[in-house]
């Protein structure tokens, strides 16, 4: 065993208790209420800041207490881990007075209990048997907590997703209603690129001519700005652009030309000269 002494302040039955722990077996024996599962249950917690009894940790402060401490010393590393819950606040946990995660004390601290559900593992519920096998290669194996954390981050992912309808379960059913809506989507797509072609091809390498009033070194009293360009697009060819297809890589506030990209479609791309021009005095 890792851990070497314990000390337990308010925890459960017990007020104060020190006690030193072998680091081969230890047996424990008294009367029935006696603490005795309750010292397996602080080791426990000291090795992933959970209880294999309640999963309401308050209900392990002793009574008329507001917190219980715990507190381990492993000799051979020198490490002291230590452990507060307050009844209104969440658990504390410290490495060698660092704060620290559940994962780093798996790490540190491995341990596994054995009770009456697992003597009975091929009859016990599956999800009882996944968390007994999970936390035994997460201890053995240093991977496989990045690969059970991805899993079970997807499988939430997935789950939130079904419960909003954003997806659908995996079945001959749902496939055909998938690919009938893909086919629908890829018709609606290539409909769209096409439309995008023609206008594409009537605006093209065209140049569009503002006339604005501007300072003595050319500086303009304002910019252009997209929807500008795309009404006097419309006025000269007719064609439909919006302004959030307007691609301007400077802001159009001189008297000059400007280069001016607009992207229709990922795969539809048209480019136009906008030229600004002073307004001569009269």
């Amino acid at each position: 065993m890792p851990i070497t002494k314990i000390s337990l302040n308010n925890f459960r039955c017990f007020k104060n208790l020190e006690l030193s722990l072998s680091p081969g077996i230890n047996f424990f024996f008294g009367s029935n209420g006696s603490g005795k599962t309750s010292i397996l249950e602080s080791v426990f917690i000291f090795s992933s800041g959970k209880s294999f009894k309640s999963s309401n940790l308050t209900s392990l402060i002793n009574y008329d207490n507001d917190k219980f401490t715990l507190k381990g010393f492993d000799n051979k590393k020198g490490y002291i881990v230590e452990i507060e819950k307050s009844k209104n606040k969440t658990i504390s946990i410290s490495l060698n007075n660092n704060k620290t995660n559940t994962n780093k004390l798996v790490k540190e601290f491995p341990c596994t209990p054995i009770h009456n559900n697992t003597f009975s593992f091929a009859d016990a519920s599956p999800d009882f048997r996944r968390k007994l096998v999970d936390r035994s290669i997460f201890i053995a194996e240093d991977n496989f907590s990045k690969v059970w954390f991805s899993f079970y981050r997807s499988l939430r992912q997935r789950n939130f997703l079904l419960k909003k309808g954003k997806a659908l379960r995996f079945n001959k059913e749902n496939l055909n209603y998938i690919n009938k809506k893909k086919d629908e989507l890829n018709k609606k797509n290539s409909e769209l690129k096409n439309k995008f072609k023609e206008i594409a091809k009537l605006i093209n390498n065209k140049t569009f001519v503002f006339t604005r009033e501007s300072k003595e070194n050319g500086d303009l009293y304002g910019s252009i700005k997209p929807k500008e360009i795309t009404n006097l697009v419309k006025e000269q060819t007719k064609a439909e652009v919006s302004p959030s297809q307007i691609i301007l890589k400077n802001e159009l506030n001189k008297i000059g030309v400007y280069k001016v990209d607009i992207n229709f479609h990922s795969e539809v791309k048209a480019n136009i000269s906008v030229k600004i021009d002073k307004i001569q005095a009269k």
